[in-house]
């Protein structure tokens, strides 16, 4: 579904990227870690189209996103959904809107939206909160609006930026058990974290980052502990 080759970011003479490369499948769960400046975040801002390569190239389904056209590029965004660690809801909004927006955006049929994001919050265990504001929320609520809002168009591919980072352990556990809920539904879901406890307990497949770099997986598999520490 994914493939990354030799994908590079500099800024100046700082590589927040260097050479990056990996595949992934359909309905894989792909934790990647490292400390802060590693460059986790600009790998999913690089895949979400925040940003662009310095070089290197990211293959989504076969085809070069670099050669994407104009046109092309919101067809791309639609087969993403982005999840933030401070969710980034509209405040002023209530949850049935904030869920909506990408659908609405796209210019969907109001039934349809109103059966998706009915459909999405009973996910996320939500439903029945459409008319609630966010400061109505708990912390954690606010962080399954969020993951609501990244899956109601249907994305193929979910990228997640230290998604717990904001919430108490129970609740991390809960939204990793809704990662890989979505997961076996066919939908890859590429995880940015520092948490040494969700990867250990989650992780099957891991890239450990350090300035840049990736560390081999193999000895990631087998070292988790000691390479996050």
């Amino acid at each position: 579904m994914l493939s990354v080759h030799k994908l590079t970011k500099s800024y100046g003479n700082r590589f927040a990227l260097d050479e990056l490369s990996f595949q992934m499948r359909q309905g894989e769960v792909l934790f990647v870690t490292g400390h802060s400046g590693a460059g986790k975040s600009t790998l999913l801002r690089l895949l979400g189209l925040m940003d662009r390569p310095t070089s290197g190239e990211i293959y989504f389904h076969g085809e070069p996103v670099s050669q994407l056209t104009p046109s092309q590029m919101p067809l791309y965004r639609r087969q993403l959904g982005m999840v933030f660690q401070d969710h980034q809801l509209l405040m002023d909004r209530n949850i049935f809107d904030n869920v909506a927006l990408p659908l609405a955006i796209t210019g969907a049929h109001f039934k349809y939206i109103e059966q998706r994001v009915r459909r999405v919050l009973g996910l996320v265990g939500l439903s029945g909160r459409e008319t609630y504001f966010p400061h109505e929320l708990s912390t954690g609520e606010q962080q399954r609006v969020g993951i609501a809002r990244a899956l109601v168009h249907k994305p193929q591919l979910l990228l997640a930026d230290e998604p717990t980072g904001n919430l108490d352990p129970d609740l991390s556990l809960d939204i990793m058990s809704l990662f890989q809920e979505f997961a076996s539904l066919g939908v890859g879901v590429v995880i940015a974290t520092h948490d040494i406890t969700l990867v250990g307990k989650y992780a099957k497949r891991l890239l450990h980052l350090k300035r840049g770099h990736l560390y081999n997986e193999e000895n990631n598999a087998h070292q988790m502990g000691v390479l996050m520490s």
